[in-house]
């Protein structure tokens, strides 16, 4: 409106009040991270394999878990599954765990580790790590599922890590969103910016 006083033109201009749009929670145009992960392991994407939860263990006094987790044998197995799958020979991978303990491994206590006759001969934990490097990339990841199948564990490869890590992310995001949301519409600054409405 203009009005004009003494000489001088005065513009005032009258507030409306506007509309206080709602913000979905979540963009529309933005697909879900879950959704889409789903979308393409069923498509069949290449190495896309969604994480199989394991079965819990039952507990340690179960009468179904008494003896079940005695491995000698099991672990004997699982070695010597290991070391046929590896592209190494014997004395290689002896080799290459020498130079990673720093110890004197030899074919020998392979073949004495894996032998299902030899029970006084024990595969020493604290040479697993350098076990598993030595028999070559890739190999590992079935081992370690066999080796801790029934306890309610699974190891996961750094891929599977950061799909993991990416799905907590946009969960915190969501909870996030949802608290701004929630703190803004409750903020007198935002209720005055907002036309006074709260």
């Amino acid at each position: 409106m203009m009005v004009k006083s003494g000489g001088t033109l005065t513009m005032t201009i009258a507030k409306t009040p506007r509309r206080r749009r709602k913000r979905p929670l979540l963009d529309p145009l933005q697909p879900n991270f879950l959704d889409r992960l789903q979308e393409m392991a069923a498509s069949g994407v290449a190495g896309l394999d969604l994480v199989e939860v394991p079965a819990a263990a039952p507990p340690a006094g179960a009468p179904e878990a008494k003896g079940r987790y005695d491995d000698g044998q099991r672990l004997r197995r699982l070695l010597t599954a290991v070391i046929k799958a590896s592209p190494f020979d014997r004395p290689t991978i002896a080799r290459h765990m020498s130079e990673l303990v720093g110890e004197a491994i030899s074919a020998e206590m392979l073949n004495k580790w894996t032998a299902p006759s030899r029970d006084g001969h024990r595969f020493p934990a604290e040479y697993l790590r350098a076990f598993l490097l030595a028999v070559g990339p890739g190999i590992a990841d079935q081992f370690l599922t066999d080796l801790i199948d029934g306890t309610g564990y699974r190891p996961i490869s750094t891929r599977e890590a950061e799909l993991a890590r990416l799905g907590q992310l946009q969960a915190f995001v969501l909870i996030a969103r949802t608290e701004i949301d929630r703190l803004v519409k409750r903020s007198p600054l935002f209720a005055a910016a907002a036309g006074g409405r709260s």
